[in-house]
């Protein structure tokens, strides 16, 4: 998967924790991590919100 790998949510948690960059030394920095994180939040968060404010006809 190579560097796209790293800004993935799962990297991107595991460089917020910092524990594992002995084991995977091509992680993101831990504020890069937490900057990764919250962006996936925001962007699943608004996608729900759009997805469930969409007013639909019931009758």
């Amino acid at each position: 998967m190579g560097s796209l790998g790293r800004w993935l949510p799962f990297n991107a948690g595991s460089a917020l924790g910092g524990s594992a960059t002995k084991i995977v030394p091509d992680l993101l920095p831990r504020w890069g991590g937490g900057v990764v994180l919250a962006v996936y939040a925001f962007a699943f968060a608004t996608a729900a919100a759009l997805q469930t404010s969409v007013q639909r006809d019931v009758a």
